[in-house]
């Protein structure tokens, strides 16, 4: 057997197997939200590859040809706010077990900053889980534009991660002493 049948014949085998899956009315698809594509390098005029986005759409459309409905998808991972109300979680035990806090006493926050250089990913994710986020978007990675990101935009907008993190800093500490300028 050559290898080229071998291909052919595995192909075959998956696409039969595919066609003959009958699952159980429960079945359901858990994975990260849609992203069609993605860039291989950030500043190329090459196209993008194909990322887990489009596997899920492609997924979804067999499902429903082979079995006539759609298939149940749940996507978790940002912008989902189930992220940040799992952040927050984290946050406020780990400020519980820093402080020796018992797990009955509330621990809040009046603000949580959420760094990222994805304006669909990062900044909306934030920007709709609300209060205690904050969206900061800095120019290092998806994003690269001069100005905010005009679908998505961020509460502050930074060149990089330092000088995001220099930025909060100074103005946590103006709001801290009332000083201005």
């Amino acid at each position: 057997m050559t290898p080229r049948i071998g291909r052919w014949k595995h192909r075959c085998c998956a696409t039969f197997c595919l066609a003959r899956w009958r699952p159980a009315r429960s079945t359901a698809l858990i994975c990260t939200p849609p992203t069609p594509t993605f860039s291989i390098l950030r500043h190329t005029t090459r196209p993008g590859r194909f990322g887990q986005g489009a596997f899920t759409t492609a997924l979804e459309h067999l499902f429903e040809k082979l079995h006539g409905r759609p298939l149940p998808v749940t996507y978790y991972g940002k912008p989902n706010a189930v992220v940040y109300r799992y952040a927050t979680r984290i946050l406020e035990a780990e400020v519980r077990r820093i402080r020796s806090l018992p797990a009955a006493d509330n621990v809040t926050f009046d603000r949580i900053y959420a760094i990222g250089d994805n304006p669909k990913a990062d900044v909306r994710g934030a920007n709709r889980a609300g209060l205690p986020w904050t969206s900061v978007l800095v120019r290092t990675g998806v994003f690269s534009g001069e100005d905010n990101d005009p679908d998505d935009p961020a509460h502050i907008v930074s060149h990089d991660v330092h000088a995001a993190v220099k930025m909060i800093v100074e103005r946590r500490e103006t709001e801290r002493t009332g000083q201005t300028g």
